[in-house]
């Protein structure tokens, strides 16, 4: 069948050119972490859906000038009555997470927008250990160091993808926490600093290795799937050599990952001034899944954000220069006020 006013031959260029753009669409391979800890690649279309709610849904927290974060609580919009939506305490850990996005806010000098969807509050909990955990999501058939969603879109302005948001973050409610912005009680975890530390994960400072090399989104289907994330890419031994080729292959023995070659630190250049050198990052042995090469060495002062753990009582809601270094080194605009200049870190010790 022809379409009126067109010629053969123009009708039949159209209609290749529309089946490539369906392929081009049907090839966005993404993954991400799922509510049980495993990494997982899907095509875009496989994302769940929850109708055209969704995206009435998302609470638009746009600064005058600055990001437009937009937050879906899954917990609200199913009505659960648990986590976000709890009907005691839901109003108080929303408001928390706004904080910490108001804090962002203040200090990424960006114009974009990063989409935040928190999954369901499990009920039973998560896993018995793990507090929270922020979701980056990657295109994983694209390059062998890829930045995330939210990198891209806060400073690009451009939507990675319009089917889904660019992190998640999932938090275990059944832990004893505390909701609010107030001094932390002895035996309570700090919603903030947890929920900071675990956006901040899905900014980008997260690791996809691992413990024998390769990538989290490397499996029997895709055995040569390479995909690291461009903090990955800016990781060293202690020795100064690359951890990863450029070809996403590991750049010597299983040892690196542990550490064998003087330690691992991050080699970012904004990174490494602040701090005086290069930063050490947490590679005990034997490696520890969802923690090693993803957080701060314990040598570095106990006020960084991303750690490998926090314990009950403690704070840790600001970022300091070494982190604001990170943040440039993966490619984000740091806002610097005139009387508060970024210091080296050694200052803050």
């Amino acid at each position: 069948m022809l379409f009126a006013g067109m010629k053969p031959a123009a009708w039949l260029q159209g209609a290749l050119l529309f089946a490539c753009f369906c392929t081009l669409v049907a090839a966005l391979e993404v993954g991400t972490q799922d509510s049980r800890g495993g990494w997982r690649t899907m095509d875009d279309s496989q994302w769940p859906v929850r109708g055209a709610a969704v995206s009435g849904a998302r609470k638009q927290l746009k600064a005058a000038a600055g990001i437009d974060f937009q937050v879906q609580y899954d917990d609200v919009a199913d009505q659960t009555g648990f986590g976000f939506d709890d009907p005691a305490l839901g109003a108080t850990r929303r408001a928390t997470l706004e904080a910490v996005l108001g804090y962002l806010n203040s200090v990424l000098d960006e114009l974009g927008a990063c989409q935040i969807e928190c999954l369901d509050s499990p009920l039973g909990g998560i896993d018995g250990a793990t507090l929270a955990s922020g979701k980056p999501i990657f295109f994983t058939n694209v390059s062998h160091f890829e930045k995330p969603f939210a990198l891209q879109h806060i400073t690009t302005g451009a939507d990675p993808d319009a089917f889904l948001p660019d992190m998640t973050v999932l938090v275990d409610f059944t832990w004893d926490w505390s909701n609010d912005l107030g001094a932390v009680p002895a035996g309570n975890l700090d919603l903030y600093s947890v929920l900071l530390r675990e956006i901040t994960r899905g900014l980008g400072m997260v690791t996809l290795a691992r413990s024998d090399g390769k990538s989290l989104f490397t499996d029997a289907q895709h055995p040569t799937r390479l995909v690291f994330s461009t903090w990955d890419n800016l990781l060293l031994t202690g020795q100064g050599t690359k951890l990863w080729k450029a070809d996403g292959v590991l750049g010597g023995s299983l040892s690196l990952l542990t550490g064998a070659q003087g330690g691992v630190v991050f080699g970012g250049a904004r990174a490494t001034a602040a701090y005086g050198s290069p930063p050490p990052v947490y590679a005990p042995n034997p490696f520890e899944p969802g923690a090693s090469l993803g957080a701060w060495a314990a040598s570095v002062p106990a006020a960084a954000v991303m750690r490998a753990s926090i314990g009950a009582g403690q704070s840790h809601r600001v970022y300091g220069p070494l982190e604001f270094g990170v943040l440039q080194d993966l490619g984000y605009h740091i806002r610097i006020k005139s009387n508060n200049p970024v210091r080296r870190w050694d200052e803050y010790r």
